[in-house]
């Protein structure tokens, strides 16, 4: 199961490109945009845990099929020892339960990710749109630059 560690860092990175977003918010649409975006990132959420509970029971016996399944498939890797039974109720129930947390950890990871990357499109647009206004300002910048000693004057 992926540590909670990495659920912290994804968080973190979520809500950074929030807040980054947040400052280049220009007008109602570009609000109701973002809250959009967030709205469908929290439906998804609740949607994935609405749905894992009530289909975990579902979930366990598919990956306990899965797993009996892979084990019981021919292997001539490595025979298993006469005599040895390598179906363990318990070891099979263990991997099962990882198996479906990690899958529901990936998609809860994925709808964070999806979410940033909705919030860096938003941004993209947001300076693709206000891109003619930092021209003008590169032009001033130019204007104005104030040089100290010898290199206030320009050399022909």
């Amino acid at each position: 199961m992926p540590s909670d560690i990495e659920g912290g860092i994804a968080a973190m990175f979520r809500d950074a490109t929030e807040q980054s977003a947040v400052l280049v918010l220009r007008n109602a649409q570009d609000w109701e945009r973002f809250n959009a975006l967030k709205d469908r990132a929290r439906q998804k959420t609740q949607a994935e845990v609405d749905d894992f509970a009530r289909n975990q029971p579902k979930r366990l016996a598919a990956a306990r099929k899965a797993i009996i399944d892979q084990a019981g498939a021919r292997n001539h890797d490595h025979p298993a020892p006469f005599g040895g039974d390598k179906f363990d109720k318990a070891r099979i129930d263990r991997q099962a339960r990882t198996l479906v947390a990690n899958n529901h950890q990936k998609r809860h990871l994925a709808i964070q990710a999806e979410e940033a990357t909705s919030f860096e499109d938003l941004k993209q647009d947001i300076r693709s749109r206000d891109g003619i206004r930092g021209l003008a300002q590169i032009g001033f910048a130019r204007a104005i630059d104030r040089r100290m000693g010898p290199d206030r004057r320009a050399h022909d």
